[in-house]
């Protein structure tokens, strides 16, 4: 799932290839199991799990740093009138 682990080479060991290729379609449907459909739209293409986690990090990670822009923007845009009580709870 984190690409630390590479699919063997046929010539070397084709019974550790048939075992890594079998476990990372495995992981794979698991994780199509529990994704969204917009989640799946974007590991549709993916050969490997590797590729699947690869993209949904890179989903999330930018949509974590949108979601923080806005906020920012937001807060910077918050400012007090003239009469505004801020310590009154609302």
């Amino acid at each position: 799932m984190y690409g630390i682990l590479k699919c063997p080479e046929m010539s070397s060991n084709l019974v550790a290839m048939d075992n890594w290729k079998y476990n990372d379609i495995y992981i794979q449907k698991n994780i199509q199991d529990c994704l969204s459909t917009g989640q799946k739209y974007h590991t549709a293409n993916c050969d490997t799990t590797y590729e699947m986690w690869s993209n949904l990090q890179a989903i999330h990670q930018s949509c974590d740093d949108q979601t923080e822009n806005q906020l920012m923007h937001k807060l910077m845009e918050m400012k007090a009138k003239d009469g505004d009580d801020i310590l009154a709870v609302t």
